[in-house]
Parts: structure tokens; sequence; C-alpha cells
């Protein structure tokens, strides 16, 4: 990796140990489900609700959406997350904690999209989801 140089030293002991991951359609499938068992599960964030629920997208596909809403009755705005994972693997969810956090501390409603993943849904489909 030519950017490695750029990690602080602290951290770089631990991306050293991480093992290298390269995606192959044969492969996809394990790895989506070893990235979902590390998900951080965060305690009820005070004030925040979460509402899953499902939208129409551009083509007319259901889409998923997770809204993290603080209870205040004044929001400050509303912040559009997508999920890590290259566009092909990741959830929401995986998010769950940051987006809890977000809607508590900055009274924002939180949306998180969970886009299609490829190669299933080959480009642009996850980005069009997003979009």
């Amino acid at each position: 990796m030519k950017s490695k140089y750029l990690v602080d030293s602290e951290l770089a002991q631990a991306l050293e140990a991480m093992p290298a991951i390269t995606p192959t359609r044969e492969s996809l499938h394990g790895l989506r489900e070893n990235i979902a068992q590390l998900r951080a599960v965060a305690p009820p964030a005070p004030g925040v609700t979460v509402e899953e629920k499902f939208i129409a997208g551009a083509d007319g596909t259901s889409l998923r959406i997770l809204l993290y809403t603080p209870v205040s009755s004044r929001l400050t705005g509303a912040l559009l997350w997508f999920h890590g994972g290259g566009m092909v693997m990741g959830t929401p969810e995986m998010n769950d904690p940051q987006s809890r956090y977000f809607a508590h501390r900055m009274g924002c409603m939180v949306v998180a999209v969970d886009y299609r993943l490829a190669p299933d849904f080959p480009y642009p489909g996850g980005l069009d989801d997003c979009y």
C-alpha cells in the first residue's frame, strides 16, 4: 500500500495485524458475513428513535432505510449516511453507534440507506440508490 506511511504509528501495528482482503465473487458472501459479525452494538442513545422504512428508488426498487430521529422537537438538519464497504459489502446497521451518536449529539435526523451491493447489482445500481 503506497499510502501506508500516512497511517499514525500507533495504528500502524493494528493495520499490519489485519489480514489482506481480496474480495472475489466466490469469497464475497463469506466476507459479508464476517464483517456483519464484527458490528459493534450500541446501547440505546437517550432521546433517539430508530425506525425502519421502505421507500421507492428512482427505478421503482424498494429501498430500506433506517431513520434515527432525536425526540427533540427542534431538528438542526439531516445527515444522509452511506455505509462503508466499497459498494460490495456492509449494511446501515454496521454504523448504528455512529448514527445514534450523530442524531443525539447534533440533534439531526440521520437517514442511513441500505443500498444494493455489487456484483449482484452492478454499477451504477448502488450509487443510484444513494442518489
